[in-house]
Formats: C-alpha cells, sequence, structure tokens
C-alpha cells in the first residue's frame, strides 16, 4: 500500500490524485480539510508529532500502518514514468 504523508496541502496534494487507493496521513488539525478534498482514506497522525522531523512522521507511519510491506511517497508528485532498455 501507498502512504502520503502530508503538511497543509489539503488542496493540493498531487500524489493522491495520480495513486487513488494511496492513503494520505495528515496531523489531527487538518484532518477534516483533507477529509473533505480528497477522496483518499485519511490516517490521522497526533498533532504531537508535529514539527519533530520527516523521520519521526514516516517511522510513526511504518508503526501505523495496517500491511506488512508499504511504500512511503512524498506529497507532490504529479506523474510517475519508467525508462525500458536504452
Amino acid at each position: 500500500m501507498i502512504y502520503i504523508p502530508s503538511y497543509k496541502r489539503p488542496t493540493d496534494c498531487l500524489t493522491a490524485r495520480v495513486f487513488k487507493s494511496a492513503i494520505i496521513c495528515c496531523h489531527e488539525f487538518e484532518a477534516e480539510e483533507y477529509r473533505k478534498n480528497n477522496t483518499n482514506k485519511i490516517l490521522v497522525m497526533p498533532d504531537s508529532i508535529c514539527g519533530q522531523g520527516m523521520a519521526k512522521i514516516r517511522n510513526w507511519i511504518v508503526d501505523h500502518a495496517e500491511e506488512e510491506y508499504i511504500v512511503l511517497m512524498d506529497d507532490d508528485i504529479a506523474s510517475m514514468g519508467y525508462y525500458e532498455g536504452k
């Protein structure tokens, strides 16, 4: 499953537009705005980890993810592609 940690981008979480089944992770104080502006599932993180750095936030997500295998992606990815061969 794809998890997207996001902060202060409830109307501009680009990665959620590309990956509709991804889970957006946001802090309690902004969860309602994310719910209003996105159709993705929301994982609410406690406000107490806000401002403690991305490492703590990513570790919190890993500890609270329901799946055994997850991918964490930035919230500003507008598209993805790959090259095959040369």
